[in-house]
């Protein structure tokens, strides 16, 4: 008995070094050291959010991407946040939208198809990139002012499973190893397979309606 709590013991150990191990995955997903980085309040409506990251940055900031580092309560992942302003249209995007709908239940739609939150990562992974190759794919995350705080950034959490999914299975693809062994010349190229892109659901003129509770389909 002893013997089988060490063996345990010891593969946790080694799963838990493993992953925290993953340099690759920390450079493409988490905000580098001089990136903005902020801890939201998720409770808050949609001005106060935007108002919030507004302050992060100098001038008129319509129309223009910029990266920011979300503070999670387990730890940092990059975000993208682009506001878009009535007087300057909503702009032209090159990339395939994902989208991803929170209700104040913590329910969640996926491009209009109901699923449960722990198969976001399966989902990308097998569908990221897409097989046309012709746009890039980002994945656009919206909730409601009342949802759970754990479940929001459960979704965080998922959709960084999901790209690292991906990633593997494109590395192993074009050079014959896992993703966390790739160098720096190799990762460079994965990435400009697929980006790593969660875009923030506020700040954009036409925001989608909220989500009504729901029943998962079986």
């Amino acid at each position: 008995m002893k013997i089988w709590k060490i063996l345990i013991f010891t593969f946790l150990i080694y799963s838990c070094r493993s992953e925290s191990n993953c340099l690759n995955a920390d450079i493409v997903t988490k905000p580098s050291d001089n990136s903005i980085t902020i801890k939201l309040n998720y409770n808050q409506n949609q001005e106060k959010l935007i108002s919030e990251l507004e302050k992060l940055f100098d001038g008129n900031i319509c129309q223009e991407e910029k990266l920011v580092g979300l503070e999670l309560e387990k730890e940092s992942i990059q975000t993208i946040f682009f506001k878009t302003c009535p007087e300057q249209g909503t702009g032209h995007r090159p990339f395939s939208e994902v989208e991803i709908l929170m209700n104040k239940k913590g329910e969640i739609m996926l491009n209009s198809q109901i699923m449960k939150i722990d198969s976001i990562d399966n989902w990308i992974g097998e569908n990221f990139p897409n097989e046309l190759g012709s746009e890039k794919e980002e994945v656009f995350f919206l909730w409601d002012k009342e949802s759970p705080k754990m479940k929001i950034e459960g979704i965080f959490g998922q959709i960084r499973k999901g790209y690292l999914k991906s990633y593997d299975r494109l590395s192993k693809v074009k050079f014959g190893r896992e993703f966390c062994q790739l160098n720096k010349n190799e990762l460079e190229i994965i990435n400009e397979s697929l980006e790593f892109r969660i875009k923030l659901g506020f700040g954009r003129i036409n925001i989608p309606p909220p989500i009504p509770s729901m029943k998962l389909i079986k």
